[in-house]
């Protein structure tokens, strides 16, 4: 997979930093408001280019990167949506990982029967077993990226209580993706945003949460898959020891024409960008040039970034139009899961929910036909 495989060896080792790790924060409510504009901007600004190459995001992004999906304006798409279906959960759940999954489930089943675009194969076929099964029952065995959006709010509502957010984090990802690699991720993912409550980690310190997660949770069973993922981050350990740019070190982990959805890809170049990233707005650009599934991996490193205190401007979220986003409806989110208290937030009106969801796919439809056209070389 590396073309620095024979020296892996010579990159620093996670475990010389494990003690510096800090410790965890209680939670607050400008934290919640952050990472959740974050998840909403970095969705909102990766949606326009979502599927398509670096070299084609490049041709097209000239200058700044800009919202640019609806008449100069973003709209976001379900990763910003299972962002808030699971903080609402988190609300009424407390700390009933069983109770979280009834909540998650009835808020999923809903939100489909909406006819949201784009849902991912694995959640669409998981969320319609749902409807005649238990959730636990209804997971399908993908290790695609859908479990990772919701990963990060369940790290910073169960910050402190390490046990607690684990059984949070499988109940999430079991419900719709029963593949080993994404509970790795989906459990890596969350203790990285409540690690990072206290401070920014560095690429090793979050190298060694990734191991951990995945040892944490495998099987005798999961071990080829145990494997890989220490050969991808061996790779990146040796790349960033030896300070190459973010476009090398995501090229040798399989990331060349783009960071796709599978989810180490997706999880280990979020994290790496994140780890970098001189701003909120600097990691999701970053990661957007990368090409590929730019939506789901803006969103997940604008999350972790904020997680550490690298957020938006809170006035940002003006340039999303979209319906019910709004300054005002994440900041309800934020309070109430800051306040821990029963969820008092209205489901999104189902009729408004299909007319905006029809909206928005004859929306994406223009905009696909409109990247087909020029220019088509810088």
């Amino acid at each position: 997979m590396s073309k620095h495989t024979g020296d892996i060896s010579k990159a620093p080792r996670p475990e010389s930093v494990e003690a510096e790790l800090p410790k965890v924060g209680p939670g607050r409510s400008d934290l919640y408001l952050d990472a959740l504009i974050g998840t909403a901007m970095g969705d909102s600004l990766g949606l326009p280019f979502e599927n398509l190459s670096k070299r084609r995001v490049r041709v097209l992004v000239r200058g700044r990167l800009t919202q640019r999906f609806f008449g100069g304006f973003g709209m976001i798409s379900d990763d910003t949506e299972h962002a808030l279906l699971t903080a609402r959960a988190l609300m009424d759940s407390r700390s009933d990982a069983q109770l979280f999954e009834r909540h998650l489930s009835r808020r999923l089943k809903r939100w489909l029967l909406a006819l949201p675009p784009g849902v991912g194969k694995a959640t669409l076929l998981s969320i319609i077993t749902m409807c005649f099964r238990s959730p636990v029952k209804s997971g399908r065995p993908s290790a695609g990226n859908g479990p990772l959006m919701r990963a990060p709010i369940i790290g910073l509502y169960h910050a402190g209580d390490p046990v607690t957010r684990d059984a949070f984090v499988v109940a999430s990802t079991g419900m719709t993706h029963t593949d080993p690699r994404a509970l790795f991720m989906s459990a890596a993912v969350a203790d990285i945003c409540a690690a990072s409550i206290a401070g920014r980690l560095s690429w090793l310190q979050m190298s060694d949460l990734f191991r951990k997660a995945a040892y944490r949770h495998a099987t005798p069973e999961s071990q080829d898959h145990l494997a890989e993922l220490e050969n991808l981050l061996c790779a990146l350990d040796y790349e960033d020891a030896e300070g190459s740019s973010t476009e090398s070190a995501l090229d040798v982990i399989g990331c060349s024409s783009g960071i796709d959805g599978y989810v180490y890809r997706t999880a280990l170049a979020s994290a790496f960008v994140a780890s970098r990233a001189r701003s909120a707005r600097h990691a999701t650009e970053d990661v957007i040039f990368q090409g590929g599934d730019t939506d789901s991996t803006a969103a997940l490193t604008a999350a972790m970034c904020a997680a550490s205190g690298l957020s938006f401007p809170r006035r940002d979220i003006g340039t999303i139009r979209d319906w019910p986003v709004s300054h005002a409806y994440l900041e309800l989110h934020a309070r109430g899961l800051s306040e821990r208290q029963p969820c008092t937030i209205l489901e999104p009106n189902y009729v408004l929910q299909v007319i905006r969801n029809i909206a928005l796919f004859f929306i994406v439809v223009g905009h696909v036909g409109r990247r087909m056209l020029p220019p088509y070389w810088s």
